[in-house]
Parts: structure tokens; sequence; C-alpha cells
């Protein structure tokens, strides 16, 4: 029997690429899903009930419950816990796999834009790690919790600035918030899907490997991993899936330069500076 047997999940982003193969395959391995997606278009546009309703009848609409809904809306987070218990009668596990192609020069990006990116990869993801951590503490099991975030708040990358401020906030919000729910049990980690899906498929990247390489389905198991009582002690991690290689980010410093006595001079900063960047 499957540790997921009989567990309820929430899946928001769930009709598409990483949060599709999730929902899958948790609902393989016997949970039962509230699944949640506006089915906004990949640039984030337009809405469209269909597609969750589609992965709901596929799945089976015993096990999983559909809703088109609008994770970004303030109150939505709670509603969502709400509908998932008075459905299902619990909650213990949340992913939040939500979002949409951005790429602008940062020159060119006005404010209504920067908040809108920030609206959907930073502030919905954020609510929806407290107001479900909030139901997990008050349900007394504890839970895990996984974020997808991008590889662009890692790495530097030519018009995905505004996706950087949003997946750099996210790194440093989950490694803080995570010791503070170690207490209560309630496990919170990121996921940075190096992934073929609708929002990446045109990328140089994907035009010279297979299809089935980095695929979604790699990083579902990622993800369940996490959710899993295998990572039992995992907590503020930041994992990296590309096809079969897994792996950790980690925020390091350098040794430094140590230059005693008065506040150094420009001269000295300048004459000891490989030191200082220099790992």
């Amino acid at each position: 029997m499957s540790e997921f047997e009989d567990k309820v999940a929430i899946v928001v982003g769930g009709a598409h690429g990483v949060g599709r193969a999730t929902a899958r395959s948790l609902v393989g391995l016997g949970a039962r899903l509230v699944v949640a997606d506006a089915g906004t278009r990949s640039d984030g546009e337009g809405r469209d009930p269909e597609p969750v309703a589609q992965l709901a009848r596929e799945l089976g609409e015993d096990k999983v419950l559909g809703l088109p809904l609008d994770v970004t809306a303030p109150e939505a987070t709670n509603e969502l816990v709400q509908q998932t218990i008075a459905r299902f009668g619990r909650v213990d596990f949340g992913v939040f796999c939500a979002g949409f192609h951005h790429d602008r020069a940062l020159l060119r990006t006005g404010d209504d834009e920067l908040m809108r990116v920030l609206g959907v990869h930073l502030f919905a993801p954020l609510r929806f790690a407290r107001e479900l951590s909030r139901s997990l503490i008050a349900g007394q099991r504890g839970g895990s919790i996984v974020l997808a975030s991008s590889p662009s708040g890692f790495f530097g990358s030519a018009g995905q600035s505004s996706l950087a401020v949003a997946a750099g906030g996210l790194a440093g919000f989950v490694r803080t918030a995570a010791t503070e729910l170690r207490r209560h049990k309630v496990r919170l980690n990121v996921v940075v899907p190096t992934a073929r899906t609708r929002l990446t498929e045109q990328l140089p990247l994907f035009a010279s490997i297979k299809p089935e390489s980095l695929s979604p389905d790699h990083v579902a198991q990622g993800i369940v991993h996490l959710l899993s009582d295998a990572s039992t002690d995992v907590q503020g991690e930041i994992l990296g899936v590309a096809g079969g290689r897994i792996y950790a980010f980690r925020h390091a410093e350098t040794s430094g330069a140590y230059l005693e006595g008065n506040p150094p001079s420009l001269a000295d900063i300048a004459a000891n500076w490989r030191d200082v960047t220099k790992r």
C-alpha cells in the first residue's frame, strides 16, 4: 500500500506541464486531489475552465476536484483550502506550479508588468504556503509543501529580470519560513524545474534534444519525493531537476580578504579583489 493512499493534496497550476505530471503521479499513488488552474494561455492571459475540468475527468472525478481558480486573488488560497476540506475532509500536501512565460528587457518593463509577474510567481506561492501551513498546523498532522520556481533567480539571463526577482525572493522566503515551520512538522521546499513544457518548449535548449528528455515527469518525481516520508527531515531546500539530474542550489560566501586595522584604502581593496571574489 502506498503511503499516499487516501492522502489529500492541493496542486495549483495542475492542468499543464509539471503540475499536470505531478497530479497524475499522486493519483497513481492513491492520493486524492484538488487541482486549481485558471486555464490561462502560456503568456498568462485569458481564462478557460476546460483544461482543469478535463484533467479531473481523465483522472476520475471521484478522486480529483478541478477548480478554475485564479490563485493571485488574496483570498484564493483560503478558499482553496476550505473547499478541499469540505470535499475530502482533510489536506496533507500542497504543490504550487502556476506560472507563465515572461521575457522582457528591464528597460522595457513597466511597473504594472512587474507586479503581474510578482503576483503569480512570488506573492501567490507565498500566500499559498502561509494559508496551507495554517491548515496543516491546525490539523496537527504536519505535512509538506513544495513550490516551483525558476532558474532565473540563480543564473543571469537577459530578459528575465522580473522572473529573477520573483525566484530570488521565493528562495529567501522558503529558507526563512522553513525554519519557522519546522517545529510544527510542516516541511517547505522549492523545486526548480528544467523541463519541456508549453512555457519553455520554444527555448533553444529544447531544439536539439529528444522529446522525452527533460520531461515534466522527471520533475514530478522530485516533487513527490519531497512530499513523501523519505523527506521527513528535508526543510528549506531548493532542488533542481533536469531530466535524470537532481541537484541542490546553495547560497555560498567566499573566504574573502582580511584587511586588518583601519578602514582599508580603495587601493587596498582593489589589490585584494581576487581574494574577495574567489571561491
